[in-house]
């Protein structure tokens, strides 16, 4: 698990485990901690990322914002509050508080912060992502939900079972699905691949996936296209939370466009265009004047 205080984009990102062990490392001096998970363009998406937190009471990131993304909250351990508005009512605040196991999803239209209220600290993890293609006919959402509730009715014996929590267009996505799944010990799921990329948070017990196992609360990311099979090495039923990211576009020209709207941003940001013409004509910033 790698702490990391600042974002770094790779160019394409595969499929991969990202072990993450709670309760996360936390100074005494510091009232947050980031862990960076993973950060890059997909086939589907022109950027997605995840990063987990350890925050302490009375921490909160920022003031109420916007971003172009759309945003998945998880909270693995203690309490905060999540307190928004939207387009239609900026002036009106509400609030919604998210315990151990429950997650909130909003759309990019939503503003919003979060305070950490628990005296213990908090623990979450936060999933990041955009399109450059938009549906802008799709209506700011915000969706809350409690995946431990769940799966305290889940107790399947023998065989794999998956629970639809939602399934839901955004404007990034065509599709956006989120299932509970449960495995059984050595059972297994069959190889496959999507055509959409897809996460798995696990809960409970372990899973073997891409030649590594993973264990509570790894992170599991399956790049579209990309094979992959799971099975239960363990005594103990594995549970597990699966969100899928259905794109709009074909994977090959998805990721072309992706990687031309990463680099455009990036460049146009900050002056780094202006920057970046001068490097390649040659341009020595330190040269001194000629009077």
């Amino acid at each position: 698990m790698k702490k990391n205080n600042k974002k770094k984009l790779g160019l394409s990102l595969n499929s991969g485990v990202y072990p993450l062990r709670i309760p996360l490392l936390h100074s005494k001096d510091e009232i947050v901690t980031n862990y960076g998970l993973f950060s890059g363009i997909t086939a589907g998406l022109s950027e997605m990322s995840c990063f987990a937190q350890t925050a302490s009471f009375g921490f909160s990131p920022h003031t109420s914002h916007q971003h172009k993304g759309e945003e998945i909250i998880i909270v693995l351990s203690g309490n905060l509050n999540f307190i928004y508005s939207d387009k239609l009512s900026p002036s009106k605040t509400k609030s919604i508080s998210i315990e151990k196991g429950q997650f909130i999803y909003f759309s990019a239209e939503i503003s919003h912060t979060l305070q950490a209220i628990s005296k213990e600290n908090t623990n979450l993890i936060t999933f990041l992502w955009y399109s450059w293609l938009k549906n802008t006919t799709i209506v700011p959402t915000l969706k809350y939900y409690d995946m431990l509730d769940r799966f305290e009715h889940l107790d399947v014996k023998n065989n794999f079972y998956s629970q639809l929590l939602f399934e839901i267009p955004t404007a990034s996505l065509k599709k956006f699905n989120c299932y509970i799944s449960l495995l059984p010990p050595g059972a297994s799921c069959k190889p496959c691949s999507n055509t959409y990329d897809m996460v798995i948070i696990v809960l409970e017990g372990e899973i073997e996936t891409i030649d590594q196992k993973a264990k509570p609360y790894d992170v599991i990311f399956y790049s579209a296209g990309q094979s992959y099979n799971i099975n239960n090495p363990g005594t103990t039923s594995a549970r597990y939370i699966v969100f899928e990211f259905h794109s709009n576009k074909k994977i090959l020209i998805g990721k072309i466009f992706n990687i031309f709207d990463y680099y455009f941003t990036r460049l146009s940001e900050k002056g780094r265009l202006k920057r970046k013409i001068k490097k390649i004509l040659g341009f020595n910033q330190k040269q001194k004047k000629i009077k």
